[in-house]
């Protein structure tokens, strides 16, 4: 089972920033927030002590999740890459959560 995300881990990346998404972020959002910086996923905001306000929608953004899986034949571990999509947020649509930040 994965630990939880930390305050600090929420505010870093482990690949670099995704051109297109960043794109796509600030055509979506007219409030002039700063993708890598000011929009994050629900758990990143979470890890951060924020809330997402209720009836805020999110914007949708293109990921490669990757992953391991067990092949049955051999035995042995084989990577992964899956298309999905993440839902994030920005700075304007949080708030701070009851009992701190």
């Amino acid at each position: 089972m994965r630990e939880p995300m930390t305050s600090d881990d929420a505010r870093r990346f482990e690949r670099g920033p995704s051109l297109t998404n960043m794109a796509t972020v600030m055509r979506a959002l007219e409030c002039g927030c700063e993708p890598y910086v000011d929009v994050f996923t629900y758990q990143r905001w979470q890890a951060q002590g924020m809330q997402v306000q209720r009836g805020q929608r999110s914007v949708r953004i293109p990921v490669m999740v990757r992953g391991e899986k067990l092949d049955e034949a051999t035995g042995e571990k084989v990577a992964y890459k899956m298309r999905r999509t993440s839902a994030v947020f920005c700075r304007c649509q949080v708030a701070p959560r009851d009992g701190g930040a």
